[in-house]
């Protein structure tokens, strides 16, 4: 194995026993079964992960020829790239050969398995499916409510995955320089949203259409002033009445074309907007130097009894909860 692997400053797992490296990867990824086919001498499991809010850039390595097969994936979306060798991935009714050219994703509700061959590491991105979903409501101006399918493979060659796998391999020379950058969370944060921004854009997926599509449907310019409104004044106390001047119509007017077009309100839609930074602050943040009542405050959220309840309700946890991940 290549001691120069990527991330190899942020490695949380070495080991050749087989039952740890399945458990201890599963926590990054989600629960499977690891077996060794052939070769067990070569087994040595290395994994090195690093946190960007929601998302993450991973390394893995097994030595060995291996089967991988996960069991149910909740709210992840992985990619998988072999930085070198082959693996053999199946879908449904499907079957992928994953290459240095050829990506394959791991996605909700949908069957996966694979067939690693000795001498096959492989970087690994991993995303969030809701966020995913959120920002690309973001980009198309809709509520998207459906979970994004993504196709098993994807051409790394192509034009776009290859602009993005340019951006992902950037982010992994800094953190192999030694950059303080990701102790920032603003510069974290940027970067998710770059690198999350660019896979929606680049990969073939079952929203493609919306964002590339020749049919798609702008929405007002009155909308679109009004939404790049509130991304800019995201923290600073505005009204409603204030967004409505910046796009220029009457609140009756805002307000009818957010329910239309959105499916909300301006107060909902900025309320979601905060939500999700606070939860990008607390994801960053470290226990003993982050509060979430500063953090909510920085927001916009003044009562902290219904700041905790609206993010309850929006993740499924407390803030605490995420704080303490």
């Amino acid at each position: 194995m290549d001691d120069r692997a990527p991330l190899s400053g942020y490695e949380v797992l070495r080991t050749r026993d087989v039952d740890v490296a399945r458990h201890r990867v599963g926590r990054t990824f989600a629960d499977h079964r690891l077996t060794i086919n052939g070769q067990p001498e070569l087994f040595e499991a290395r994994h090195h992960v690093v946190p960007l809010g929601s998302m993450a850039l991973a390394y893995l390595d097994y030595g060995s020829e291996v089967w991988l097969n996960p069991g149910p994936i909740d709210d992840m979306v992985l990619v998988h790239m072999p930085l070198r060798g082959a693996v053999d991935t199946y879908g449904h009714r499907e079957r992928v050969v994953s290459t240095p050219a050829m990506a394959s994703i791991a996605q909700p509700e949908q069957p996966f398995a694979m067939h690693w061959q000795a001498g096959s590491p492989h970087l690994l991105v991993r995303f969030s499916e809701t966020e995913l979903r959120r920002l690309l409501g973001r980009m198309v101006a809709a509520d998207l409510q459906q979970t994004l399918r993504f196709s098993l493979g994807q051409d790394l060659c192509s034009e776009r995955m290859r602009s993005w796998l340019e951006v992902v391999r950037l982010v992994c020379r800094q953190v192999d320089s030694g950059s303080d950058l990701f102790t920032h969370p603003l510069a974290v944060r940027n970067l998710e949203q770059l690198l999350t921004s660019g896979f929606l854009l680049s990969s073939a997926h079952s929203g493609s259409e919306l964002l590339h599509g020749p049919e798609r449907s702008a929405a007002p310019r009155s909308l679109r002033l009004a939404l790049d409104f509130l991304y800019a004044h995201l923290a600073d106390p505005i009204t409603v009445e204030e967004i409505a001047a910046a796009a220029g119509v009457g609140v009756r007017a805002l307000q009818e074309s957010f329910r239309r077009h959105l499916e909300t309100t301006p107060t909902a839609y900025l309320r979601n907007l905060r939500l999700d930074q606070a939860r990008a602050d607390l994801l960053t943040g470290r226990p003993g130097t982050t509060s979430v009542t500063d953090v909510a405050l920085r927001w916009g959220f003044v009562h902290l009894g219904r700041f905790a309840a609206d993010y309850r309700k929006a993740f499924g946890e407390s803030p605490r909860d995420t704080l303490l991940r």
